[in-house]
């Protein structure tokens, strides 16, 4: 993983193009925002893909692509393929690994 994104933030705090909106998904709920104003929360890990022709170099690039692991408020439907390619994670989860890794830890995606 190439970088960490969202340190000291609120759980829940909503990212959009990798940049905290400064409000997390129960206050754009509560304004009556939609559920996809918040696909990415919590913390973002963003990958780097290391083997060329499958998630590195061009039309494959998992970076390019802004693959990551981020939290997000469809808990209840991890698994589902809620997001466009990235992995998400329950947000205590995403905050307990964000916490546990450093910035370059190398990290295996198998599917």
């Amino acid at each position: 993983m190439c970088e960490k994104i969202g340190h000291g933030e609120p759980v829940d705090t909503v990212f959009v193009a990798r940049k905290s909106i400064g409000k997390t998904w129960r206050e754009l709920k509560a304004e009556g925002e939609a559920p996809e104003k918040a696909r990415v929360t919590t913390r973002i890990l963003r990958l780097r893909g290391l083997e060329e022709g499958k998630n590195s170099g061009p039309g494959v690039d998992s970076f390019n692509r802004y693959i990551y692991l981020h939290g997000t408020v469809f808990e209840e439907r991890i698994g589902e393929g809620t997001s466009a390619g990235c992995i998400t994670l329950l947000n205590r989860d995403m905050l307990e690994l964000f916490d546990a890794v450093p910035e370059g830890t190398l990290v295996w995606v198998e599917v």
